[in-house]
């Protein structure tokens, strides 16, 4: 089945090669998930939704708190497929009702997972992006439009402190947020992140690591664990 027609007009100059493998996937583990959603899909005429409610733009559904890993199981009691795609996040599919394992076209990052009719279909999701309300719902114009959709907010991470004294740094963040670890960087927006090797300390009711900056100044993020 031809998808894609190229026509080159002009001689171009460069030493660019097709890549002979893609870029590995790093799996999610189903162990880290903190929690399970559960989403039952429904029907009734041109009414459709989720946990037997229509959206409500005033409405928020749920909270997902910042880096938490998460299972959403999407349950299809109608007689429709249903493409369901969250926002400000991607997922890996699980697991299929309909399939003892999951076909090629499952594996690796997803924004949109198809959900058809009397399946259920579970799927590892984690956002940690940007905090805010967003949505997650069908992506049939008229079902969304008609109902099966919901808001969800993304609650943000905990503040991290940074001060420094010349090549030393001390890095806080309280202690109330547990379940969270250092990464650095050389630069702010760096492809690169590394663990921070130093352990924090409570003090003061934070949770607090000095590290030692001798080759410059670097970036700092939290992770969830």
């Amino acid at each position: 089945m031809d998808l894609l027609r190229f026509y080159v007009d002009s001689a171009a100059a460069g030493n660019a090669s097709i890549p002979t493998v893609l870029r590995p996937v790093n799996p999610l583990t189903p162990a880290r998930a903190r929690r399970t959603r559960v989403f039952t899909l429904a029907m009734s005429g041109m009414v459709h939704t989720i946990n037997r409610r229509v959206f409500n733009l005033q409405r928020t559904d749920f909270q997902v708190p910042f880096g938490d890993v998460e299972i959403w199981e999407y349950r299809n009691t109608g007689t429709e497929p249903h493409p369901m795609h969250a926002h400000a996040a991607l997922g890996q599919v699980l697991s299929r009702s309909s399939a003892a394992s999951l076909p090629p076209e499952d594996m690796g990052w997803k924004d949109t997972v198809l959900v058809n009719p009397g399946e259920t279909v579970r799927v590892l999701t984690r956002f940690d992006t940007h905090p805010g309300v967003f949505v997650h719902h069908c992506h049939n114009l008229e079902h969304e439009d008609a109902g099966m959709m919901q808001n969800f907010e993304v609650l943000p991470p905990p503040v991290l402190a940074v001060r420094r004294d010349g090549a030393n740094a001390s890095l806080s963040w309280p202690q109330s947020d547990e379940g969270w670890s250092l990464e650095s960087s050389p630069e702010a927006e760096g492809a690169v992140w590394g663990p921070v090797a130093d352990p924090p300390t409570v003090v003061g009711e934070r949770w607090t690591v000095n590290v030692s900056e001798p080759a410059g100044r670097r970036f700092y993020r939290l992770v969830k664990h």
